[in-house]
């Protein structure tokens, strides 16, 4: 790559698939986070009721137990491991669907991406001085005002949350002190939901911030796109030398089948047209060659060298070279034309149709 070139170029299909194998996307934690807190959030608000009556239950039946029956510390840790178990299997729902909100959340970013590169250990990530570089980059400069705004946006919004609906829940408490316990689990849901709301839009501008990070990192300098266009497609040089020796392949094809033709065509310097037809085999009159200016004059060239009659006609010539590939048939509406000059060859010949 050239020194001091610019990356003004947009990146390839291939460069984007190389930075995918090796994990790097563009990816926001932060959003991931939040996300997931905000499903966990109304997760937990749904499940809050079933789970207090549950662990509720399970805690009026120990205490049953214990009054009838003697303590005893092989007693007291089949409870305590009781307890366990049945706090974990009221946890194991909420956790199922913080993970699945994370997977999702990750899912939605950068669709299914497992990278073995991204795993293996990057000993330059050791290096003091890259260390310092990385300390002092703009972006760990977004990563300490993005730490800042949050905090200041959760401070905010407590310390706003407590002066509104706080205050307004403590004053009702004093006639109902037995509503204290809901109350305090929905003034604490009410926080949550504002605070993560708030920090979701955060969340949503750093990913914008990341996609453009990570798009400005995968630009490309024009000499990048020029070598990679050469690894990919292959060096257009010689694509073109192997597209010429094709034409002239093709050619020397076309032009070995004109003593075989029945007639040629001409408008009569610009176009040639070779028609091959024969009444016992063919259908209907056969292009085996046709060209203009000097590919023209050399097909009349060896026509006449076989043989092989040229006939003048330019309205019959330029509707042949525009509606004929070469080894295909006329079309249908060039019949009467083509027929009237073929049977007048023939016939100079002759021969009959």
């Amino acid at each position: 790559m050239m020194e001091g070139q610019e990356r003004t170029e947009q990146a390839t299909p291939r460069r984007r698939e190389d930075a995918r194998k090796k994990g790097q996307v563009a990816r926001s934690f932060e959003l991931t986070a939040m996300l997931s807190l905000l499903i966990g959030v109304l997760a937990l608000q749904v499940a809050a009721g079933p789970m207090v009556r549950a662990w509720r239950a399970f805690a009026e039946g120990s205490i049953a137990r214990a009054s009838t029956f003697q303590m005893s510390i092989p007693m007291v840790q089949t409870e305590i491991t009781t307890a366990g178990i049945s706090f974990l299997g009221m946890m194991l729902p909420l956790l199922l669907v913080l993970g699945a909100a994370s997977l999702a959340a990750n899912m939605l970013q950068v669709g299914f991406l497992f990278s073995s590169e991204a795993l293996a250990f990057d000993f330059s990530k050791l290096n003091p001085l890259q260390g310092l570089v990385r300390m002092f980059s703009m972006r760990s400069f977004v990563e300490m005002m993005k730490s800042l705004l949050k905090a200041g946006v959760v401070t905010w919004v407590i310390i706003d949350f407590f002066k509104t609906r706080v205050v307004q829940a403590l004053e009702m408490l004093q006639d109902d002190f037995d509503a204290l316990g809901p109350t305090i689990f929905r003034l604490a849901m009410a926080l949550l939901l504002r605070a993560v709301s708030v920090l979701l839009v955060i969340a949503i501008a750093d990913y914008a911030w990341q996609r453009w990070q990570f798009e400005k990192s995968l630009r490309m300098t024009k000499e990048q796109v020029k070598e990679e266009y050469k690894r990919t497609e292959g060096d257009p040089m010689v694509k073109g030398r192997i597209r010429g020796k094709q034409r002239m392949l093709a050619r020397q094809r076309m032009m070995a089948a004109v003593p075989t033709a029945t007639v040629v065509v001409t408008n009569p310097t610009h176009l040639a047209v070779a028609l091959r037809y024969d009444p016992a085999s063919m259908d209907a009159p056969l292009v085996v060659a046709k060209g203009q200016r000097l590919v023209a004059a050399r097909i009349k060239e060896i026509a006449k060298e076989h043989g092989v009659p040229v006939m003048e006609n330019k309205p019959v010539a330029r509707a042949l070279y525009d509606a004929c590939e070469v080894n295909e048939s006329i079309p249908l509406e060039l019949y009467r034309a083509v027929a009237e000059i073929i049977a007048f060859v023939m016939k100079q010949s002759g021969r009959g149709v």
